[in-house]
């Protein structure tokens, strides 16, 4: 038996693998936490100083970005009614140093907007920034099972989708009975669902219960002239096949 055949069986094992944990990823969960993650950090603090407050995190870099955008326009415009309260007093110097501040916090805001990632600046003895979050923003237990969940789902977004790629994995989806009495109802007894064909080939067969639904299952592989082999499979792979097969219909 060539290798070419069992490398085949042991990449459509792993396909089949991949599909049944999307299949039975929790997608509720997963929602929640994409939800919960907000991996980006905006904030300012005098150069040198910790922040006056806490940084605030968001879902979206472009929100982020905004944050910080805002605030310095809100300083552009108390520079601005500075300056015409100096303007009122005679203060010419001072007013004019109030509209040159104003004129900065106002270019430093358009530059901020056509900001694309992470960034950090000074201006006016002011530290501004976006940064990433550590974990996303999350803990490092729902970090990790996060990744974990989105490693399971992989292209999926609901056991809908799982479900749908496994039906449209299958080449083809047979049923067979036993020796049954003349005039007995014929009623399927073993399965075989073919994963791919000619050189090399690969199904999986197995058995049925009493009530249509598979019990057992193993995986054959076979290359062109030779004989089919049964590629050896653990528990945990053997519970995979059975349930890749249990989402099939093998009724009438």
């Amino acid at each position: 038996m060539s290798d070419n055949a069992r490398d085949q069986a042991k990449a459509q094992l792993s396909s089949v693998r991949a599909m049944v944990a999307a299949l039975n990823c929790d997608y509720d969960r997963l929602e929640e936490l994409r939800e919960e993650r907000q991996p980006f950090v905006a904030g300012w603090n005098m150069a040198g100083y910790l922040p006056d407050s806490e940084p605030c995190q968001f879902a979206e870099f472009t929100d982020a970005r905004d944050h910080i955008a805002e605030e310095l326009r809100e300083r552009a415009e108390q520079c601005r009614e500075e300056a015409e309260s100096h303007s009122e007093t005679g203060d010419k110097i001072e007013e004019a140093e109030q509209l040159g501040r104003a004129a900065r916090f106002e270019e430093a805001a358009d530059n901020v907007e056509t900001q694309t990632g992470a960034f950090s600046f000074t201006l006016d003895g002011w530290a501004f920034w976006v940064s990433d979050a550590p974990n996303g923003g999350l803990s490092e237990e729902d970090a990790a099972e996060l990744d974990e969940l989105e490693a399971a789902a992989g292209d999926c977004e609901s056991q809908d989708d799982a479900r749908q790629r496994i039906e449209d994995d299958a080449l083809s989806v047979e049923i067979r009975s036993d020796w049954e009495t003349v005039g007995a109802r014929l009623s399927a007894s073993e399965f075989r669902i073919l994963l791919c064909t000619g050189g090399p080939h690969v199904e999986i067969v197995g058995d049925l219960d009493r009530y249509g639904e598979p019990e057992s299952a193993r995986l054959l592989y076979q290359d062109w002239f030779e004989g089919k082999q049964e590629y050896a499979c653990d528990s945990d792979e053997v519970a995979d096949l059975i349930q890749y097969a249990s989402v099939f219909y093998f009724g009438e």
